[in-house]
């Protein structure tokens, strides 16, 4: 996740369906999430139902291994706590991301492989890196590595091909 399928960054989260414990192996976004997916009508979010967001991404960097068939991105977020949240301590940070054109490959937080349910959960177009993972005193460093695959990306967001 994190690569330039991301939506958003907005305090929110990415989707993904693991085979293990820890993300040290490759995930195919679009299985089981992907069913999980409701049918629900659009959600209305109203500016006065509007917060601070618990957390800033100060810095991003990413690396774009760029082949025929195939395109790895690793990604790194630093981020950090807003002081200015009121309700920090119990707030997730939720990635948007598009389950059917990302492949994650790996997951770490500050350099440590993120254990699923424990430091992450994974939902339909969504991410999650649970608080409890995340410093509310210190930058926090989140690592993604994914794979995408440019030419069949139909979409026309994110990464693809044209021509």
């Amino acid at each position: 996740f994190m690569t330039s399928t991301l939506n958003s960054l907005r305090g929110g989260s990415a989707a993904a369906s693991f085979s293990s414990t820890t993300c040290s192996s490759s995930t195919a976004l679009n299985s089981a999430v992907a069913e999980e997916q409701s049918t629900s009508e659009p959600v209305v979010n109203y500016r006065k139902d509007y917060e601070a967001l618990p957390f800033f991404v100060n810095k991003i960097n990413m690396d774009f291994k760029i082949t025929d068939g195939k395109t790895t991105v690793t990604t790194e977020l630093f981020i950090d706590a807003n002081p200015d949240s009121a309700s920090l301590k119990h707030k997730d940070l939720n990635l948007d991301g598009e389950e059917d054109a990302v492949k994650l490959l790996s997951l770490q937080i500050n350099g440590v492989d993120a254990i699923k349910d424990e430091d992450y959960e994974i939902k339909p177009g969504k991410l999650v890196l649970k608080s409890s993972a995340l410093s509310s005193t210190s930058t926090t460093k989140v690592t993604t590595t994914v794979e995408v695959i440019p030419e069949e990306n139909t979409q026309l967001s994110g990464l693809y091909k044209s021509g």
